[in-house]
């Protein structure tokens, strides 16, 4: 992905926007020629920045988690996977707002879907050992996590 183009991530990209490429190669620094060459449609270009920012978020999770240390009870787990998520919010707000407060189903490539699968598999994980110690509510771990991550989002908004 040329440089900057992703730190223009939310400029048309996922949108109905007919040709977003110049606007798109403007606040990245780089020329429509650039964005032509480097991708193969709108549907790689999104799927490009979508993985790179989903990652970002997945790493931030992780890095979370590790933080909190091997010791670490259920609550303090997901009180730090909480937090790594609000600090990566803060810290790519476009980011954030380009995977979370758009619909992404239309495009998403098989890799793109897997990555969502995969941060999904992290928080449910999550929730399901804080089931096991009794520290988390019983219920279906996808629907608790959905409940709360919806929840996150719309304090983003």
């Amino acid at each position: 992905m040329p440089h900057g183009v992703a730190g223009s991530r939310h400029v048309g990209v996922g949108e109905r926007q007919p040709d977003a490429a110049p606007l798109l190669g403007e606040r990245a620094g780089v020329g429509v020629g650039t964005i032509y060459r480097s991708f193969t449609g709108k549907e790689e270009l999104a799927n490009g920045v979508y993985r790179r920012a989903k990652q970002a978020m997945l790493d931030r999770l992780v890095e979370a988690l590790a933080a909190a240390g091997p010791g670490a009870g259920s609550r303090e787990r997901v009180r730090a996977v909480w937090t790594g998520l609000a600090a990566y919010a803060v810290s790519d707000p476009d980011g954030f707002a380009f995977l979370e407060h758009q619909q992404h189903a239309s495009y998403l490539d098989a890799d793109s879907v897997e990555l969502g699968r995969r941060i999904d598999a992290f928080a449910e994980e999550l929730v399901r050992d804080g089931q096991r110690s009794g520290d988390l509510r019983g219920g279906d771990p996808s629907l608790l996590v959905a409940l709360v991550f919806g929840a996150f989002v719309g304090l983003t908004k």
